[in-house]
């Protein structure tokens, strides 16, 4: 099965829910299934290259995002236009 999850970063500094998203993909897989990530992290954020599951950023890039600080808490929610478009695209694998 593969599974998709949506989160808002994939930043470490963002904690626990990006944490539990990387330690149950583990347990996920030791039992068949395909894990992946969409995120609303800049496509360019160092910290997306290194995730530990394989992990596709839609958010937007530059100033807009220096703006949004995903791990300030009141600022973790968050929308990027492009997440409707790739999600369409992309759900039926």
């Amino acid at each position: 099965m593969k599974v998709l999850h949506v989160i808002s970063s994939v930043d470490p500094r963002g904690g626990g829910p990006v944490e539990g998203v990387f330690s149950s993909s583990e347990v996920w897989f030791r039992h068949g299934h395909e894990r992946h990530i969409v995120s609303l992290d800049p496509p360019r954020a160092p910290w997306v290259a290194t995730a530990r599951v394989p992990t596709r950023a839609v958010g937007p890039d530059g100033a807009l995002y220096r703006l949004a600080r995903p791990w300030i808490p009141w600022l973790r929610y968050g929308y990027a236009p492009r997440l409707v478009g790739w999600l369409r695209q992309n759900a039926p694998r």
